[in-house]
């Protein structure tokens, strides 16, 4: 957090308080109604890669979203095989991603994201994905119901 009061600038744990009290074990504050922004340490990473197990193998198109529309980051005409990776990259801004499929061969795989320089990564969500969780780790990509 740039410009939280306090003796960290870690927005974990963060205090907000619109009147300037104060919560104990809390040492990042946004208080007397001041705003505060919050940014990231490091800049957002992407990894997608297949997964390893049978027939995971497939081709997937990715788009990727850094502040100036969606742009295709994978090769849709490549048939990416098990465990390799598709997309490894930081990103000054990640708005958002999109994957699809027109092939018949689909494709199995993971995509996450890092915000911590690539020591740990998260799945992504998928909200409009038609699956009954939102993960995108594994997601199955295909062009015809037929993984």
């Amino acid at each position: 957090c740039d410009n939280c009061s306090g003796t960290t600038s870690s927005a974990s744990p963060i205090f907000v308080d619109g009147d300037g009290g104060s919560v104990s074990g809390v040492s990042t504050y946004c208080i007397d109604g001041k705003t505060c922004t919050l940014t990231y340490r490091h800049p957002p990473c992407l990894l997608v890669q297949t997964s390893n197990i049978r027939y995971s193998d497939g081709y997937v198109a990715l788009y990727v979203d850094s502040g100036d529309g969606y742009v295709l980051a994978s090769d849709p005409g490549r048939k990416y095989g098990r465990n390799e990776v598709v997309v490894d990259q930081c990103f000054a801004d990640l708005r958002g991603v999109r994957v699809t499929n027109t092939n018949r061969d689909g494709w199995i795989g993971e995509i996450k994201g890092s915000i911590d320089g690539k020591a740990t990564y998260s799945a992504l969500a998928c909200d409009d994905c038609g699956s009954p969780t939102s993960s995108a780790s594994p997601i199955v990509v295909d062009g015809d119901n037929t993984a």
